[in-house]
């Protein structure tokens, strides 16, 4: 398995994680914002990495790329949202706990067709 795979995996699992432990936990803390982080981390690390080795060095929008970067995006966006949340009182912790799930899940969209579309 190529080791960009295997970080795919990392930052699916940190990822899941993170958002899973917020979640029943009911709300944020420092360590779960560091799980944002490295997940983030290792999708973006993962993604450039695949982006240059692909073999017409072109970037390849197609549904499982197309859905990827968008994915990435969301990913960094949730973990701003995730710091802002933690630091500042309000509504802002209630917002973050609501819509985790959601960036969680269209993240998996491009996870799963990679897997299945890219890697068969």
């Amino acid at each position: 398995m190529p080791w960009q795979v295997s970080l795919i995996i990392i930052a699916c699992i940190l990822y899941t994680v993170a958002v899973w432990w917020e979640r029943i936990r009911g709300g944020l803390q420092k360590k779960i914002v560091i799980a944002f982080a490295a997940a983030f981390t290792c999708d973006l690390i993962a993604t450039t990495a695949m982006r240059i080795l692909s073999r017409s060095g072109k970037a390849n929008l197609d549904f499982h790329a197309l859905t990827g970067y968008t994915a990435l995006a969301i990913m960094f966006v949730h973990f701003i949202f995730a710091v802002i949340a933690i630091w500042r009182s309000g509504g802002w912790a209630m917002r973050f706990h609501r819509t985790s799930v959601y960036a969680w899940l269209f993240w998996l969209l491009p996870f799963f067709t990679g897997a299945f579309l890219k890697h068969r």
